[in-house]
């Protein structure tokens, strides 16, 4: 099961054609996508069915909105109606996939004023799922302080109660030397700052399957998205084409 997360930098544009030939070159079998745009959503899905990629949910955004796209090979089943993750809405779509685990695509929040009770709401959330297959993935805009950018980061605090609840950073656990998914520019395109704001957390169950989590860099490095594209690879679960559970 190869899971590819990647935030295309408002929907894509005229970028979209080849933001979907990068994407179906990881050969993933399960694509969340942050920044979806209203306009190219349609074109989104209709080019990641063709390759294969059957199931979607999406956040259905409207105008400039932001919102999330889950694409999978497996049949999916939205969780995000439930009352528990409502108040999430705008920065969490949830989906069960059908035979593996509970994915939860997860686009932070910017700015102070609503961060702090966005990750609130996530770490009560999380908790509850710690004990079952589940994956938290997606565009954070946030990292552990100090760890993945050079300053103090808004959400920073809620990250680490996502860990102590019993989740796993799935490229942390794996590397020491930060790689940065995400840079602020200067004059002329000059990169500045650096930022590890994509990831994939894993409750211990599902982390126990992980055989590898890394990011490819080449598709930021060619400006098709700000982002770098992350990649988790787990052992279980092959593709299937059986009804989702209900």
């Amino acid at each position: 099961m190869k899971v590819l997360s990647w935030n295309i930098r408002q929907g894509g544009g005229r970028r979209l054609d080849v933001i979907v030939d990068a994407i179906a070159g990881h050969q993933p079998d399960l694509v969340v996508v942050n920044e979806l745009r209203a306009r190219t959503a349609p074109t989104l899905v209709a080019a990641l069915q063709a390759r294969g990629l059957t199931f979607h949910e999406h956040t259905s955004p409207t105008g400039s909105e932001n919102g999330m796209l889950i694409a999978s090979r497996l049949p999916l089943r939205s969780l995000s109606s439930g009352s528990r993750t409502r108040r999430l809405r705008r920065g969490f779509l949830e989906v069960d996939v059908a035979g593996w685990a509970v994915v939860g695509a997860v686009y932070g929040p910017l700015g102070r004023k609503p961060t702090r009770a966005f990750w609130n709401r996530l770490v009560r959330h999380a908790t509850t799922r710690a004990g079952e297959p589940y994956l938290l993935i997606g565009d954070f805009n946030t990292g552990e302080s100090r760890v993945d950018a050079y300053k103090i980061m808004a959400g920073s605090d809620q990250l680490l109660a996502i860990r102590a609840a019993g989740f796993v950073d799935l490229w942390r656990a794996r590397n020491s030397v930060t790689e940065y998914t995400w840079f602020s520019f200067g004059r002329g395109g000059l990169p500045l700052n650096g930022f590890r704001i994509d990831h994939a957390f894993a409750s211990t169950p599902l982390a126990n399957d992980a055989a590898r989590c890394y990011y490819s860099h080449a598709e930021r490095e060619a400006r098709l998205s700000d982002h770098s594209v992350l990649l988790v690879e787990f052992t279980a679960a092959e593709p299937t084409t059986q009804p989702a559970r209900r």
